[in-house]
């Protein structure tokens, strides 16, 4: 259960849960008797910060389960997705996550689009498998937009928020997290109009 590691990009779209959660958290896995999972991709923790540190303060074994993703970009929207299942989500983490998935769904779509640009040019007739993503932002927008019943131009917007603050966290993590967690507030639009 060694070399595990936290790494700051899947830290930073993670809330950390509340202090009875993480009380109760506590408590559950001293009481028991099995193994603790810690999920991972690439050895890094996707999630499951606190249980990590509980295990390694109270001494607890643990393994680790590993998501299978081709690359650092899928294993990211994968947490994207998987946060947003939260219930107890700030409005403003929910935002930027919604961003982050946008941002990266783009990403992939893209990418796929040039693998396929680049097999047709070189005549090859292997079958690419069925393309997960849209290779058209536009398309990747309407489709969140209707999931998480929002305007598609509001994830544009979300997509424009989530660079924001991924430039803010860049300076200063604490008032990243200050403003995600919704302790600061700061206006979309203003942020818009700087960063379009």
């Amino acid at each position: 259960s060694c070399g595990v590691r936290i790494n700051p990009e899947y830290r930073r779209m993670y809330q950390p849960i509340s202090e009875p959660d993480y009380a109760a958290l506590e408590q559950e896995l001293l009481s028991q008797n099995d193994t603790v999972v810690i999920k991972v991709w690439s050895n890094n923790i996707l999630y499951d910060f606190e249980k990590y540190e509980i295990c390694q303060k109270h001494h607890i074994p643990y393994k680790t389960s590993r998501l299978y993703a081709r690359n650092t970009i899928e294993a990211l929207l994968w947490l994207c997705k998987t946060q947003l299942e939260r219930t107890d989500l700030a409005l403003e983490m929910r935002k930027y996550l919604i961003g982050k998935r946008f941002l990266y769904e783009k990403m992939l779509g893209a990418h796929i689009l040039s693998i396929r640009r680049a097999a047709n040019s070189s005549k090859e007739s292997h079958k690419m498998t069925e393309p997960r993503y849209e290779y058209c932002a536009m398309k990747t927008r309407e489709r969140l937009a209707k999931e998480y019943n929002v305007v598609h131009m509001t994830i544009w917007k979300y997509g424009i928020y989530a660079e924001a603050l991924d430039a803010i966290y860049d300076i200063s993590e604490i008032l990243a997290s200050a403003i995600m967690q919704g302790r600061i507030k700061i206006s979309q639009e203003k942020e818009c109009k700087t960063y379009a």
